[in-house]
């Protein structure tokens, strides 16, 4: 109830609600829910708290959707997702960027860096992996980085993992790292 909490103003008002089929972040919560069996837990490439965050976003999110409180982001929140972002960018190359390390950083707590991003529609973990996306893009797509391994790219860009980034990446953008580096569509 207490870690509840910290992601919902009223979390008694959730318990026993169904999620409606067509609400987009109550698919999305009952989605990740479902991959959460110990043995994809076991070998999992993201730390547990990192999933046990994304979990609260997610409820975040859900619970923000199902009470019709979907009105645009107040000025000051929108101004904190951008500072939010903008340390995401200057960090991502971090393997084990967290939100503790941006909340940290900007002198908020986890929970008001995970509500700001869940007001404007969006989870850390998203806007981390989509940051590294781009940054990866970029290597990719330069000549000077040409010399690069595409694994080497991913490191550069915060994938520890190789089979990580390539999945990450087409997932983002339609296409394998390969491709993208090639020009291919």
């Amino acid at each position: 109830e207490a870690w509840l909490g910290q992601w919902l103003p009223d979390p008694g008002a959730l318990v026993g609600r169904p999620l409606p089929a067509q609400a987009v972040w109550a698919r999305a919560l009952t989605a990740f829910v479902a991959e959460l069996v110990p043995e994809k837990m076991q070998r999992g490439a993201l730390p547990t708290e990192l999933i046990v965050d994304h979990l609260g976003a997610l409820l975040a999110l859900c619970a923000n959707q199902l009470s019709g409180e979907n009105m645009l982001p107040a000025l000051r929140q929108r101004q904190l997702r951008d500072l939010v972002q903008e340390a995401i960018v200057q960090r991502c190359t971090e393997y084990s960027l967290g939100p503790l390390e941006i909340a940290l950083a900007l002198g908020i707590s986890t929970r008001t860096l995970h509500r700001t991003l869940a007001t404007c529609g969006q989870t850390f973990g998203g806007l981390l992996m989509s940051t590294r996306v781009v940054l990866a893009t970029r290597m990719l797509e330069s000549p000077l980085m040409a010399r690069l391994t595409i694994s080497e790219i991913g490191r550069r860009a915060g994938f520890a993992d190789p089979s990580h980034f390539a999945r990450v990446f087409r997932r983002h953008t339609g296409r394998t790292p390969v491709q993208m580096r090639s020009g291919h569509v």
